[in-house]
């Protein structure tokens, strides 16, 4: 900012926001994945019909086993990674471009 002046802030907000709508089509992308989807789909009705009993609390052993059914799918053949895994590096890079966003306009 000392050396651009306050006029990039807007250029590097813009910037930041089209980076964040490529991370949430991504997000988008991995949630409609019929393989996700479905066992979301699964978990969301076993919660619905369950959540009085488990104190509208989710199961360790339901994540585990959701887990589980996500690794079988297999890793990606370029970064040896789980789609779980790239799941949580995408999730985190959106939190990093919102807070540098947050961080910019304060």
């Amino acid at each position: 900012i000392r050396t651009h002046g306050i006029g990039i802030m807007n250029t590097a907000v813009n910037f930041t926001y089209q980076y964040l709508r490529q991370k949430f089509y991504m997000f988008s992308q991995f949630l409609f994945d019929e393989h996700i989807k479905s066992r979301l789909m699964k978990d969301i009705k076993f919660f619905k019909e369950n959540k009085d009993r488990l104190n509208q609390r989710y199961p360790f052993e339901r994540a585990k086993k959701f887990f589980i059914s996500i690794r079988k799918l297999g890793v990606t053949p370029d970064t040896n990674e789980t789609y779980l895994d790239q799941f949580r590096q995408l999730i985190g890079q959106i939190e990093n471009a919102m807070g540098y966003v947050r961080m910019i306009r304060s």
